[in-house]
């Protein structure tokens, strides 16, 4: 998936992300292609309005999505001695960027 597809990481971001990352979700590219469709069109029951987001761009959303992030965050909190209540909501904020979408990838996603 372009945007996510480093071809290596270097050893200082790998240091970093092994000190301060409690926790990683991989996703399949499907995961973030349906997160892009969702993205992509308006959802006039909620008032969202589409927004031109490329497939990398919403990977975090993708991400937020998935109910192994409830999972994870839960596990994290148990660890650090602060469990979250099985009834509280999860929330997530996320940024959703990239504006430069391939045109015919983006029009086979919008409703």
């Amino acid at each position: 998936m372009q945007g996510l597809t480093t071809p290596f990481a270097g050893h200082h971001n790998v240091a970093v992300n092994l000190a301060v990352l409690d926790g990683t979700i991989t996703l399949e590219d499907e995961a973030i292609y349906r997160a892009q469709r969702r993205l992509v069109n308006d959802d006039t029951a909620s008032g969202w309005v589409g927004e031109t987001v490329e497939p990398a761009g919403a990977a975090a959303f993708a991400a937020a999505l998935d109910p192994r992030t409830d999972g994870l965050i839960r596990s994290i909190h148990g660890a650090r001695g602060t469990p979250r209540p099985t009834d509280a909501p999860l929330r997530i904020a996320v940024t959703i960027s990239g504006g430069n979408p391939d045109p015919a990838q983006l029009s086979s996603l919008r409703s």
